[in-house]
């Protein structure tokens, strides 16, 4: 059965239009139904990978918070310890 297919989205809505000039329900709704379940199995992969990544967002915030807090102390550090040497240093 050859189908034109025509899909989209609006807003919350997906269309799946098709076209045929058969008339045979039962293969459109079986192809219905295939794509169907193929769509929310890409929807439930998304989500996974989804789930994961907000879950490792709370961490890799902490580690690149603490990695630019102990850049920002050494680089003060740094500095303190340049004037400390140049005033003994005039001195």
């Amino acid at each position: 059965m050859d189908f034109k297919q025509h899909s989209g989205v609006r807003g919350k809505e997906l269309f799946l239009i098709y076209e045929t000039v058969e008339h045979d329900a039962n293969k459109l709704e079986q192809k219905f139904e295939r794509e169907v379940k193929e769509i929310k199995q890409y929807l439930e992969w998304i989500r996974i990978q989804v789930k994961n990544f907000n879950d490792s967002l709370d961490s890799f915030i902490k580690q690149s918070i603490a990695q630019r807090k102990k850049k920002l102390l050494d680089d003060m550090n740094l500095v303190n310890a340049d004037c400390y040497s140049y005033m003994n240093c005039s001195a």
